[in-house]
């Protein structure tokens, strides 16, 4: 990496990987590739150098701060599909099933011949049709907090949009104060 600095023609035998670094890469040379370019740097704009490093460095640490913040909010709807929508589907096929044993004990009280047969299975019938509005029920509920959860999730997108907002007014105060 010195070398870079001391012999800039041979930037060309480094490989796109260098050139193109990840950010945690660039989180941890930033810092040495200010300190050693301070020398370089003349000594009327190193105040100037200085005091657009120390803002950039500030900037970085308020990203990462809003960042955490805005994660923080999202929390609840980013287990939706973990906790939530799981279950959903759980007692859907729960509701699904029992329609089907009830669709089916239905046909069988309709194919049943003697009278004996058809009070077992209309019996059998009456059990099915008790599960079947038990999980009706159950869906039901499920379904009827749908809209309180949105409603959160609506109020924890406003406040990461509000959150992203005076983000950028920070940025906007950085960016200035390096400038002037």
């Amino acid at each position: 990496m010195f070398e870079l600095f001391r012999n800039p023609r041979k930037m060309h035998s480094v490989d796109s990987a260098f050139l193109l670094p990840n950010s945690k890469f660039l989180f941890l040379v930033f810092p040495f590739i200010v300190f050693h370019l301070q020398n370089f740097v003349p000594q009327p704009l190193a105040a100037t150098f200085e005091n657009f490093s120390n803002n950039m460095k500030n900037a970085g640490l308020s990203r990462k701060s809003y960042q955490a913040l805005q994660s923080y909010q999202l929390r609840y709807m980013k287990r939706f599909h973990s906790e939530s929508y799981e279950s959903f589907l759980n007692q859907r096929k729960k509701f699904d099933e029992a329609r089907r044993k009830m669709d089916q004990a239905k046909a069988d009280v309709r194919d049943a011949k003697t009278t004996t047969a058809i009070e077992k299975k209309a019996i059998c019938y009456q059990l099915t049709v008790d599960d079947f509005d038990q999980q009706t029920e159950e869906l039901i509920k499920i379904i009827e907090a749908l809209p309180k959860l949105k409603q959160g999730y609506i109020r924890d997108i406003i406040l990461v949009l509000a959150k992203h907002k005076s983000y950028h007014i920070d940025m906007s105060k950085f960016f200035a104060a390096s400038c002037a």
